[in-house]
């Protein structure tokens, strides 16, 4: 449907997608979800091929997260909540930053999860060094 719109990928694009995935997801359709966000996933990674550490990627990383958590894929989930930390965090530093703080949040949240603690609490406290 978006390709018919905008013949050429565009950051547009990928946004529609993401957002028909999180329709789905809404609607508790996780295939349909997972497709189009890693579509839109995908289509980022061209789109930013020259700026890895661009919002956009990190925002698809944590958008995947989200399905892979509702999905109890909880290990999944984290490797992406993890991406999208390195790229946060490459791009805000330590200056404090609301998305920076979310995604240390999430890190412990997946720790919690899977019953690493000790992670959990790290992720927790580093929390409060940028809020």
């Amino acid at each position: 449907m978006a390709s018919t719109l905008y013949p050429e990928p565009t950051p547009q694009t990928a946004e529609c997608l993401n957002l028909m995935g999180v329709c789905y997801e809404k609607c508790g359709d996780y295939k349909q979800a997972l497709e189009k966000k890693l579509s839109a996933h995908e289509m980022r990674k061209k789109l930013f091929a020259d700026d890895p550490y661009s919002l956009d990627l990190a925002e698809s990383y944590h958008s995947l997260a989200v399905t892979y958590d509702s999905q109890n894929e909880f290990e999944t989930a984290h490797k992406y909540k993890m991406d999208a930390f390195k790229i946060r965090k490459k791009v805000f530093g330590n200056k404090p930053n609301s998305l920076l703080a979310s995604s240390l949040n999430n890190i412990g949240v997946s720790f919690e999860r899977q019953g690493k603690f000790k992670g959990r609490c790290f992720f927790y406290v580093s929390i409060r060094s940028i809020r």
